[in-house]
């Protein structure tokens, strides 16, 4: 589960998605290379997004390997929610946003991730970016 989410999910999430908006490295100068791309991490991440939403977690699944937490799980949501960075809302993925939630229920989540939404999410909340 690791390797699938780096090798695949993050891919177009991560560096598509979010690095494509908020990484001055990641943008192309031409708009109209930038929108193809952007276009194309969209497409790819939406596929990716539902098949964790359906065939990894589906309805029943607490956690990404079954009813125990473990560090697929934690990997997984950081990538996933790197993507509040750039605004990115799974509502259209709800096993996934159960999962999330679940994660960020847990006792040493706020203090773990204090300086992450202070700064990263909180640096780009002004800023408009495209939607999932």
């Amino acid at each position: 589960m690791m390797d699938w989410f780096n090798t695949g999910l993050y891919r177009d999430l991560g560096y598509g998605m979010v690095y494509g908006q908020v990484l001055p490295d990641y943008v192309y100068s031409d708009a109209a290379v930038q929108s193809a791309v952007l276009a194309r991490a969209q497409k790819k991440a939406n596929h990716w997004l539902q098949i964790l939403n359906d065939s990894v977690l589906g309805a029943n699944k607490k956690f990404v390997c079954g009813s125990e937490i473990t560090l697929a799980d934690y990997l997984g949501v950081c990538f996933l929610t790197l993507g509040e960075v750039a605004q990115l809302k799974y509502d259209a993925y709800p096993n996934v946003t159960r999962w999330i939630s679940t994660l960020k229920s847990r006792p040493t989540w706020a203090k773990a991730n204090e300086g992450f939404y202070q700064y990263f999410v909180g640096g780009y909340k002004d800023r408009k970016f495209l939607p999932l």
